[in-house]
């Protein structure tokens, strides 16, 4: 995208006036996959005028200050859902694709901690939890936006009621290769030498002949099966978290929770700090400090994800990382340990800032399901005996499902906000995490250091030149007056 494009992105604001939320977001679904889509979303949103009404949305969405007790409940998975169904109807929005007045798309999605609350690693268990939330959400949204399914069921019905259906055949058996005639003719000589060896010993080797194979024929199948495969691609930017949400109950057992949205304006807004542009503002919001719970630990560890809010220089991605600190008994460890899960979270927070800027997710299932009679007749190699194998309604469900997410932004201006430190006063684990923001001052300042940087290297160079230049002269002028005196020496 060249320059003239990134302008257009934020600032053609007649292009853009006449379009409604339902539009935009229909025109997003259809280009959501197309190589091309950057620019025609820089035309189709890209000019949005960011009004108080605006503001005021984008910052009450992103809701960081209230504090969320952990809920107790004999199944915290479904205490979720409710508190989650509750959130959406608190606020008027509705999950699954439907759009509201302003285009807002929701989705969600509730998932399980592994472990217990008990455990030394259950704060990395929620994080991890969390991701799969989010990856679980965003494969909602993804299907919603562009989903390839195939479908195919086949059948097949086989029944052999012959006077001579129980009948084994003796067919011959299959070549084999070279390297398998080989094998099994080192296993023939082994065996050879192994049953000499018996009969010295006064030890019968027919006892431990190998027992020949079962036979086995086929009297009836009966197979349905249906196969369905769904796969789905997007390169998206602007979805946030609304919220995140953790329940534990009375046994440890814990659920998280991630609410996703995307709209028109977040979508703009991204873009614009994506490509470094400052968008088409006619209001603004307070101060990040002042939006966020900064001096409140316990409250920071539950946040997760990336909050797009609007500051008084314009839009700003702050995005919230944790880890929790393995223990140490020795002091020198245990800063080392601290250290160490404070670049974890630096690194989450970081990737949660990429995925709102540019997103480039896949995901692909297969799910097959069907039921299947059969009857055998089965000939045991050692007896001789023949007996009926019946299977008898055996159902198949299986499903194999893969997702990848990827995410690339030029993060120069991120800025560190505040690095907390909480211990859980129920068993003492010690959580470590920051808070990151991406805005346009911090960008605007990255870049002036950035433009002085060069300045400084481009004048050194210069000065560096021109004293080369100079010193050059003067070893010349030495060199000049060396040769004289060296031939007035001669002399």
């Amino acid at each position: 995208m060249n320059n003239f494009k990134k302008i257009a992105l934020c600032a053609a604001v007649s292009l853009a006036a006449g379009l409604s939320a339902p539009v935009a977001i229909s025109q997003q679904a259809a280009d959501v996959n197309v190589s091309s889509s950057a620019a025609a979303a820089a035309v189709s949103h890209g000019a949005t005028a960011i009004v108080a009404a605006d503001v005021k949305d984008v910052n009450e969405s992103a809701d960081n200050k209230v504090k969320r007790a952990y809920k107790v409940s004999k199944n915290p998975h479904f205490e979720l859902e409710k508190q989650v169904k509750a959130y959406l109807k608190e606020k008027n929005l509705r999950a699954g694709g439907t759009t509201n007045a302003r285009g807002k798309v929701i989705f969600y999605k509730v998932i399980d901690v592994d472990g217990n609350k008990a455990s030394s690693d259950f704060f990395r268990q929620v994080e991890l939890a969390y991701e799969k939330a989010y990856l679980s959400a965003l494969k909602d949204f993804s299907n919603f936006l562009v989903n390839k399914t195939s479908s195919e069921i086949s059948s097949e019905f086989f029944n052999d009621d012959s006077s001579n259906a129980g009948e084994f055949k003796n067919e011959k058996a299959e070549g084999v290769s070279k390297i398998q005639a080989i094998g099994e003719k080192i296993l023939a000589l082994s065996e050879a030498h192994l049953d000499q060896a018996l009969q010295k010993a006064g030890v019968d080797p027919s006892q431990y002949s190998s027992r020949p194979k079962d036979e086995k024929t086929r009297l009836l199948n009966d197979v349905l099966i249906a196969r369905t495969k769904s796969a789905t691609s997007i390169q998206m930017s602007g979805i946030t978290i609304l919220d995140n949400f953790i329940t534990v109950n009375e046994d440890g057992k814990a659920a998280v929770a991630v609410v996703l949205m995307q709209s028109p304006v977040t979508q703009d807004l991204a873009l614009c700090l994506k490509n470094r542009v400052p968008p088409n503002l006619k209001a603004v919001g307070a101060p990040l400090e002042e939006q966020l719970p900064v001096n409140d630990d316990e409250k920071l560890s539950e946040l997760y994800g990336s909050r797009l809010l609007i500051d008084e220089n314009g839009p700003a991605v702050v995005s919230f990382g944790f880890w929790s600190v393995k223990k140490s008994n020795n002091p020198t460890i245990q800063s080392r340990h601290i250290e160490a899960a404070q670049k974890q979270a630096s690194a989450i927070a970081r990737a949660n800032l990429a995925q709102f800027l540019s997103l480039s997710f896949s995901s692909e299932e297969n799910a097959s399901r069907g039921t299947k009679t059969e009857e055998y007749a089965v000939k045991d190699g050692k007896t001789g005996m023949i007996d009926p194998s019946v299977v008898e309604a055996a159902v198949e469900s299986i499903v194999d499902e893969k997702s990848r997410l990827k995410a690339s932004a030029n993060l120069s201006g991120a800025r560190n906000i505040v690095d907390w430190q909480y211990e859980d006063p129920e068993d003492g684990q010690i959580v470590v995490g920051v808070v990151l923001a991406f805005s346009m001052d911090s960008i605007s300042a990255a870049a002036g250091l950035k433009a002085n940087q060069n300045k400084r290297v481009a004048s050194s160079a210069v000065e560096k030149n021109s004293e080369s230049s100079e010193s050059q002269k003067s070893r010349d002028a030495v060199s000049k007056k060396s040769a004289v005196t060296s031939a007035l020496d001669v002399f």
